[in-house]
């Protein structure tokens, strides 16, 4: 017998397969339970609407999140460090549907991957900021925006 999480993570691969081919509005939960191979009473178990799995999908595959970034940081070498992290953003949206397409097409329609979207942004925004401070030979002090502070400094 599955593991719930098994499921679980059946339904969010089926919908993203079908979401990118097909597009939110036109796939039906029903298609994502048959290709999923789950009675359909167990997807709206896990998600009680489909702008649930939607949210679930952009919200956990999407982003600079799952990326560590202390494996990418050289230092005393940030342009190294950034191109480590660029490489590694572009496996990780290599390996996903969501980012290549489902996001791209479904923000201008759902709010919910809008705001999914611009918790990434933020996230990738700390990432960067992250790989820019372990690299650099001085480090930057206080809080808040490291970035504009480093891109001012003067050394």
């Amino acid at each position: 017998m599955d593991q719930p999480a098994d499921a679980r993570t059946r339904i969010l691969d089926a919908a993203e397969t079908l979401f990118a081919e097909r597009g939110f509005d036109a796939t039906a939960t029903s298609a994502i339970a048959h290709a999923a191979a789950v009675p359909k009473g167990l997807l709206f178990y896990y998600f009680p609407s489909k702008k649930d799995i939607l949210a679930s999908l952009v919200g956990e595959r999407l982003g600079p999140g799952r990326i560590d970034p202390d494996p990418l940081i050289e230092p005393g070498n940030p342009v190294r460090s950034l191109l480590n992290l660029s490489q590694k953003l572009f496996r990780v949206q290599a390996d996903s549907d969501v980012l290549r397409v489902i996001v791209w097409r479904e923000q201008h329609s759902h709010p919910e991957v809008k705001a999914k979207l611009a918790a990434h942004r933020r996230a990738l925004h700390s990432t960067i900021e992250k790989v820019l401070a372990g690299s650099l030979r001085i480090p930057v002090g206080g809080s808040g925006c490291g970035l504009l502070r480093w891109r001012g400094a003067r050394s």
